[in-house]
This record gives structure tokens, C-alpha cells and sequence, in this order.
């Protein structure tokens, strides 16, 4: 990782009297999955719009279509898609923005403490799930801290011998 090269760019603004710098990446790869991802969001109701015989419509269908009133055909509505919606809708696509108050980091550090947040989270959710620590249902704080390090030490134990044996 510590030769990987990242490239994006910074710009600082102002939040409530705090000093914050955006950091912005941008991800060829990542583009062309979420251009997949949302074209296959498009085709669904698309797909749908072309079965349907009433005008019934939910949300999904009028976004990226356009459905003029009084519009069948044989019995079936007629549709084109919204091409300024959809242009519209893409440019973001590939992009990430990481907000942070410190200055000097540098964009592999950057990347570096947010993939360390995700095993932070991953740890977490096994704490939840893994362990059967789903939800702490006490009403007393000395009791939720009670559960809290248990439950800690119990993630800790597994851990250590899912590791070591």
C-alpha cells in the first residue's frame, strides 16, 4: 500500500466555525460499476413501464421517464426515457469525497485511515452479530457498561483463538 498511487484533488471550506478539507477521488473502475448499476436501475422500470396497461405509476417510473397524459398504445402506455434526468443523474458516478480537519495528510494516508474505519466497522458488526450481541436492551448505564465489556472481552476470546488455534 505504500506505493499505491492516488491521485484527486482538495479544496477547504468553512462548517460552523471549523476549518475542513474536502478530499476528492475519482475511480475509472468504480465508474463504470456504478454506470452498470445504474443503467440496470433504469432498464426495471423500464421493463415494467412496457407490461403495464394502467396508469398506475410509482415513483421509480417518472424519474427517468417521461409518460405523457392519455398515452396508450394498444392498450400499453407509451414512455421515452428522460435523457436530461439520466445525463443528468451520471456525472457523479466514480467519485468519492472524504471530508477531514487535518491539512498535511496526504491523499494515500487519506485512503489509508478510511480502509482502517472499515475494519474498525467490520470488528464492530462482528461484536454485534458474531458474538449474539445484538442489542443491549437495558435501562440502567452501569448495566449497558457492564454489557458493553463483556461483550468486548467475549470479541476479544474469539478473536484470539480463531487466530491462534
Amino acid at each position: 500500500m505504500a506505493d499505491e498511487k492516488c491521485y484527486g484533488t482538495r479544496c477547504s471550506f468553512n462548517l460552523l466555525g471549523n476549518d475542513l478539507w474536502a478530499r476528492v477521488f475519482f475511480n475509472p473502475s468504480h465508474f463504470a460499476e456504478q454506470e452498470r448499476g445504474f443503467h440496470g436501475y433504469i432498464d426495471r422500470p423500464e421493463t415494467e413501464l412496457g407490461c403495464m396497461t394502467s396508469k398506475r405509476l410509482q415513483k421509480k417510473h417518472c424519474v427517468f421517464f417521461l409518460i405523457p397524459l392519455g398515452s396508450k398504445v394498444n392498450g400499453s402506455l407509451t414512455f421515452i426515457r428522460n435523457q436530461a434526468a439520466i445525463s443528468q443523474a451520471l456525472p457523479t458516478a466514480g467519485f468519492v469525497v472524504f471530508i477531514t480537519n487535518d491539512e498535511l495528510l496526504t491523499p494515500s494516508e487519506v485512503l489509508a485511515l478510511y480502509r482502517r474505519r472499515d475494519h474498525v466497522e467490520k470488528v464492530f458488526d462482528d461484536l454485534k452479530n458474531g458474538v449474539y450481541f445484538k442489542r443491549f436492551k437495558t435501562h440502567i448505564q452501569a448495566t449497558t457498561e457492564g454489557k458493553a465489556f463483556v461483550g468486548f472481552i467475549a470479541l476479544i476470546l474469539r478473536v484470539v483463538c480463531t487466530t491462534y488455534f
